[in-house]
């Protein structure tokens, strides 16, 4: 009987949590879609920004390949480099 009166317990405050980690997904998701479109950085040096460049420079095809097939490209590397789960255009 106490038993069961846990599982009851359990099975509400379950409930509750997954109600509350729904309602911040979509918080999180509208965030997202209404954050920064463009944004300006400085760097301290030219050594910097070249890094930056060189970094994010990548083909079209290249960035398919390091998206899709993980046979020749580090995906690790390529998902280290995404900001907010997009790639950056650098010019």
């Amino acid at each position: 009987m106490l038993k069961q009166k846990f599982q009851k317990e359990i099975k509400v405050i379950k409930e509750v949590i997954i109600e509350e980690t729904e309602k911040y997904r979509q918080l999180i998701e509208n965030e997202d879609q209404d954050g920064i479109k463009n944004a300006f950085v400085v760097f301290r040096s030219m050594e910097g920004a070249a890094r930056m460049i060189k970094a994010y420079s990548v083909s079209r095809s290249a960035l398919c390949c390091m998206r899709y097939c993980c046979c020749c490209v580090n995906t690790k590397a390529y998902k280290r480099k995404l900001f907010h789960k997009k790639w950056l255009k650098v010019s």
